[in-house]
């Protein structure tokens, strides 16, 4: 990736690197990796681990962006899976449950056996309320999730990248 001379990639190329590295995992680990940073954040991150200020991103300059970059997609994929196939379901379950103790049981008997009277199939009426609070919980809860990660990540790498700067200076 790195096409000039002086060992280093510069913003421009760290940029690339970063966009390359998304699009090659998100065939593998799916949307949640498929989101990359900004240009705005790669290039703060470019500013915060230069420590030496040469406008280069050096080896072990670029380990550090890597670590947090890479964690960042570990932990968005691991959300991402978690809420769709476990915390979703589990939290649509109970909010059901919850609201069928508040409104009262014999509502949702009645309901059902004229339902069933009717000719409409048992699990359409039963599954249709879960299926519309998991839909609700996904859209909400999962980006709110993701997002909350990208910007735990970010500060993360801009309390390490001024740690280092403290400690370079």
């Amino acid at each position: 990736m790195d096409t000039n001379e002086p060992p280093g990639l510069d913003k421009d190329e760290l940029y690339k690197g970063v966009l390359l590295l998304h699009l090659r995992l998100a065939k593998y680990a799916g949307p949640a990796a498929c989101n990359p940073p900004s240009i705005t954040t790669v290039n703060t991150m470019f500013e915060l681990f230069d420590f030496d200020n040469s406008g280069q991103i050096e080896e072990d300059e670029f380990l550090d962006i890597m670590i947090i970059l890479c964690s960042q997609i570990a932990t968005r994929v691991f959300f991402q899976w978690a809420l769709t196939i476990l915390i979703v379901p589990f939290l649509a379950r109970n909010i059901l449950a919850f609201i069928v103790f508040l409104v009262g049981s014999e509502y949702f008997k009645f309901a059902l056996v004229d339902a069933m009277k009717e000719g409409l199939i048992k699990n359409i009426v039963l599954g249709l309320p879960f299926t519309m609070i998991s839909t609700l919980l996904t859209i909400l809860g999962i980006p709110a999730a993701l997002d909350y990660t990208d910007s735990f990540f970010f500060d993360v790498a801009v309390d390490l990248g001024q740690g280092e700067s403290n400690k370079a200076d």
